[in-house]
């Protein structure tokens, strides 16, 4: 059997169907980067995608593996997922201790974007702490090596 193409009962091809994957892009990174101020740091996570209907969504996916000390305190830290420069997607984390201690652990954003375009759209990954109290140290990602994701998904809308 040989057709030029099958379609949903809305008319649409079903390769192209809504909510289909149409494109997958991913960026990793295994590169240590070390923060303890508030200022914004990148995390080396970044990736491109061309969307090919200004319709369809994106949908950024991010897995952070990241570490932190403290002394008698806390540190809060903010992660930020972005496109271009505008925060579309934050997670944050938190540590409260009691002893001189270094905790590791993971953050994940996921975040179904809307750019509205079919020019190369750029994500990228940035991480700040927003509080610290008897600090030491630094609050890092990829610790150890520890490998850092940002996968893009094209979904037709």
């Amino acid at each position: 059997l040989k057709v030029d193409g099958i379609q949903t009962v809305a008319g649409k091809p079903i390769v192209n169907a809504t909510g289909s994957v149409l494109q997958v892009v991913t960026s990793t990174t295994s590169t240590e980067v070390t923060n303890n101020t508030t200022s914004e740091v990148a995390t080396g996570l970044s990736a491109s995608i061309t969307p090919s209907s200004s319709s369809n969504k994106v949908f950024a996916l991010v897995t952070l593996p990241i570490q932190w000390g403290s002394n008698s305190g806390n540190i809060t830290q903010d992660y930020n997922l972005k496109r271009g420069s505008t925060i579309i997607g934050k997670s944050d984390s938190m540590v409260n201790v009691n002893a001189i201690v270094q905790l590791q652990g993971e953050v994940s954003i996921s975040v179904l974007d809307s750019p509205s375009t079919t020019s190369a759209t750029t994500y990228s990954v940035t991480f700040q702490e927003t509080t610290q109290t008897n600090r030491y140290g630094n609050s890092m990602v990829c610790a150890g090596n520890a490998t850092a994701t940002l996968t893009l998904m094209e979904i037709s809308a």
